[in-house]
């Protein structure tokens, strides 16, 4: 009878530990996460600190609109916000914190940039200011 209570206090306690490096594991991970989210969020700041410029050299050509960010397919891979790579997250989440309102379109021959075709990146993040 000893046995059976010493061996189910083992697996009661390696049931524990399992569930503790489990835990850790996650926690590990979601950490690492969080940073890279911190270190992506820099960039775009960076990328995106004379956004207002831009907008105004848009703006004194005729355009009702800026192209913050072109998208590529796999970027993007479905409407759900939360199914988007973590670098269009921060993009469009430091834009509403400016006060914008971003918007996902879908890119039209000849549009900005050109540096790439609209096969390669078919979407946008664009803020305009006219409707």
């Amino acid at each position: 009878m000893k046995n059976i209570t010493l061996l189910l206090e083992l697996r009661e306690a390696t049931k524990k530990a399992k569930e503790a490096v489990l835990k850790r594991i996650q926690l590990e991970e979601e950490k690492k996460k969080e940073n890279e989210r911190k270190e992506i969020r820099k960039q775009v700041e960076k990328k995106l600190r004379n956004l207002e410029r831009d907008m105004m050299s848009d703006a004194s050509c005729g355009n009702s609109y800026t192209i913050v960010h072109t998208v590529q397919e796999r970027d993007k891979k479905s409407n759900k916000f939360e199914d988007w790579s973590i670098e269009l997250q921060e993009i469009y989440k430091f834009l509403e914190e400016k006060g914008l309102e971003p918007e996902v379109r879908k890119r039209i021959d000849g549009d900005r940039p050109t540096a790439y075709s609209v096969e390669e990146c078919p979407y946008a993040i664009i803020v305009s200011w006219e409707e």
